[in-house]
């Protein structure tokens, strides 16, 4: 039978030992094959029928992680019987060197994959320096400089570390100041309630400091009857001014708009009348004699 060269691979070792998988050797060479198109395989017909099959695809994909028939039937031309063989002497040597020689499952595979992959970028991060542990949280705070020292962290870096601890993972709310209205509030809740609304409690509620609820409940400093009447008339003065003021802006924008609709739809028009060739004439003037 004529001869033909198959580019392929010669050898593709898949060890399973210790619960982890080894891949040992993969290289790539020329392997001579004597399939032709008239040539039928000792099991399975010929090597493009086994690979049409798909229990051959898939003994292919679970021993040899090949999942396309593209590289299944150049790697194995011979078909089921070249597989079964390979995997054989491969799992006669594995029992040689003190393996089990059974092939570990698909999620255990990906299970142990993953968990080297972790092991292998920890110990990248952290080969240089021995003052840093393997199972560092968060390896990219700890940085190794090109001479093998660690560089100190950034003071931004340490200051927002800080924040964060202190307050818990909550978001930044910082202390106000109470109005004279909210100062009543606090004085008339701790008069009528002491037992239940106490320092702590307000100052936590008002979002202020437990110094500032002592001074406003040790002073009993009031406005004027009048001076109050002037600050409401101030404050309500101001907000109808603020209404007026949103509503003109509104107004300016929406008549904004209407005009620039307006030109627009102009200015179609008479790019749709230009185009079709037709003049708007005005009516003919007549004149009474």
């Amino acid at each position: 039978m004529p001869g033909a060269t198959v580019p392929g691979f010669q050898n593709a070792m898949l060890l399973s030992g210790n619960g982890s998988d080894r891949v040992e050797s993969l290289t790539t060479t020329s392997t001579t094959a004597t399939a032709a198109n008239d040539t039928q395989d000792r099991s399975c017909g010929s090597s493009k029928d086994a690979f049409s099959n798909p229990s051959v695809m898939q003994e292919v994909k679970e021993r040899w992680g090949l999942g396309g028939a593209v590289f299944a039937h150049i790697v194995f031309p011979n078909g089921r019987a070249e597989i079964v063989d390979q995997t054989k002497k491969l799992t006669e040597a594995r029992i040689s060197r003190g393996y089990s020689g059974q092939q570990i499952p698909m999620d255990i595979r990906n299970t142990l994959r993953e968990q080297q992959s972790r092991e292998a970028r920890d110990f990248r991060f952290n080969s240089k320096s021995s003052t840093l542990h393997t199972t560092s949280p968060n390896p990219h705070l700890h940085r190794i400089s090109a001479d093998g020292t660690t560089e100190l962290m950034p003071q931004w870096m340490k200051h927002k570390l800080a924040i964060k601890k202190k307050l818990l993972g909550k978001a930044w709310n910082p202390q106000r100041k109470l109005t004279r209205q909210a100062m009543e509030e606090v004085r008339l809740l701790h008069k009528q309630f002491p037992d239940e609304w106490t320092t702590p409690k307000l100052a936590e509620h008002f979002n202020v400091a437990s110094e500032s609820i002592v001074k406003i409940l040790k002073t009993n400093f009031q406005l004027p009857a009048d001076r109050i009447v002037e600050q409401d008339r101030a404050k309500q003065l101001k907000k109808k001014e603020n209404v007026s003021a949103d509503v003109e802006r509104m107004r300016a924008e929406r008549h904004t708009a209407w005009l620039e609709r307006k030109a627009e739809r102009e200015k179609n028009r008479q790019s749709s009348n230009a185009s079709s060739g037709r003049i708007k004439l005005g009516a003919p003037k007549r004149t009474i004699k």
